[in-house]
């Protein structure tokens, strides 16, 4: 996981691929918590707090290229 600094300095195309990534990982850790493999399960909210970031990023990009 990368720190908010480190994700504002991506274009927008990497936001996407760390976007998909973190989803897929996100389906995975609740997948393995759901058969009981044994995974923390501290990690589903800090995985959903991860997207939901990159989202915002994503969207605040958006909204400043429809102002300019």
């Amino acid at each position: 996981m990368k720190k908010i600094a480190e994700l504002r300095k991506l274009d927008n195309s990497k936001l996407q691929q760390e976007l998909k990534d973190a989803s897929k990982n996100l389906f995975e850790i609740r997948f393995s918590v759901e058969s009981g493999q044994g995974r923390n399960v501290a990690d589903i909210s800090k995985w959903r707090k991860y997207v939901a970031r990159i989202k915002t990023l994503l969207k605040e990009e958006n909204k400043l290229e429809k102002v300019a």
